[in-house]
């Protein structure tokens, strides 16, 4: 059973469709509740579980969710992320905080949770992703 966060909308459904055929029970996790439920839908060993990953409370609840009827996870992927372009100056300071809370809290969150599952004995791998300015910052 995998966990994977981000929005239903960006990321390849090939991807969750391969995983799905490879016997993969997922747990889609991502804010978009309606469009997480029209995923859901086209994958049948799937479940939406609609949360905000930088909420951690919202985060543990989408995973015991999952744990509830899958009785565990294999691999935990954090995946969500927010990219923002312009300068200091003129991205408004909301769209920044809620940039650091997906792209900082969804990973620590996410990880703290796989953590607890692996010393449970009921997840088994954790995987972040992050993209190249996840590392470093563009200059204009």
């Amino acid at each position: 059973m995998q966990q994977a966060s981000g929005s239903p909308t960006y990321q390849p459904r090939h991807r969750r469709s391969n995983l799905q055929q490879a016997g993969a029970r997922l747990i889609l996790v991502a804010r978009a509740g309606d469009a997480l439920d029209a995923l859901a839908d086209e994958l049948p060993l799937a479940l939406a579980a609609p949360a905000d990953v930088a909420d951690r409370d919202a985060l543990r609840a989408a995973a015991d969710e999952g744990i509830s009827r899958f009785g565990r996870i294999d691999t935990w992927i954090n995946d969500a992320g927010v990219a923002i372009y312009g300068t200091v100056e003129d991205v408004p300071l909301t769209d920044q905080r809620r940039l650091f809370e997906t792209n900082y809290w969804r990973a620590l969150h996410g990880s703290l949770k796989a953590l607890r599952l692996y010393w449970q004995g009921i997840c088994d791998k954790l995987i972040t992703v992050g993209s190249q300015l996840s590392d470093r910052a563009m200059i204009n």
